[in-house]
């Protein structure tokens, strides 16, 4: 993947399998859920055959699947069961109400951490120079020259999707 450096990975159906109930399985698509979001891929999760399955992989923010839950093989496509649609949109309301509580009463400053912050202007380079100097740093805030402080982000970018080639085309 690392070279390939792919907008889309499938994910075999026997990782799928059973991995509301597998921790090896739930691991290791875990971590590569985190790997895809770090470095700008999508996952298709394959073989999805139960709500479990389905519920776990959407807690999980894999974006994806294809399987019997979501629909039979057809030439052509074809459109989702109403009560398919309305479990997707119950599994992602409950992952967006983090640890059990109502969006509403729930705080960024929760889960975010403090971070460097670059002004738009700053060359590529030198952000991948930065990079490779601050290795434990995942990614930057980008904030626009024009604003008020530096304060005011407009952006940010990840450490690793820095360094796909097709980041650096003109």
């Amino acid at each position: 993947m690392c070279e390939l450096q792919p907008h889309y990975v499938k994910i075999d159906m026997n990782l799928i399998r059973d991995i509301h109930k597998d921790r090896s399985r739930y691991a290791l698509v875990k971590s590569l859920m985190e790997f895809s979001n770090l470095t700008n891929i999508r996952i298709i999760a394959e073989g999805i055959e139960t709500a479990e399955e389905m519920e776990t992989l959407i807690q999980m923010g894999i974006q994806y699947g294809q399987g019997y839950f979501i629909a039979r093989p057809a030439d052509n496509t074809v459109e989702l069961r109403e009560e398919l649609l309305d479990f997707i949109k119950a599994a992602n309301i409950k992952k967006h109400s983090s640890y059990n509580q109502d969006v509403n009463t729930f705080y960024i400053k929760h889960i975010c951490t403090n971070g460097l912050t670059i002004s738009e202007s700053m060359v590529v380079e030198k952000v991948l120079q930065y990079f490779e100097e601050k290795t434990s740093i995942p990614g930057v805030c980008i904030t626009d020259d024009l604003e008020v402080d530096e304060y005011t982000p407009i952006s940010c970018v990840a450490a690793i999707a820095m360094e796909r080639k097709d980041n650096h085309q003109q």
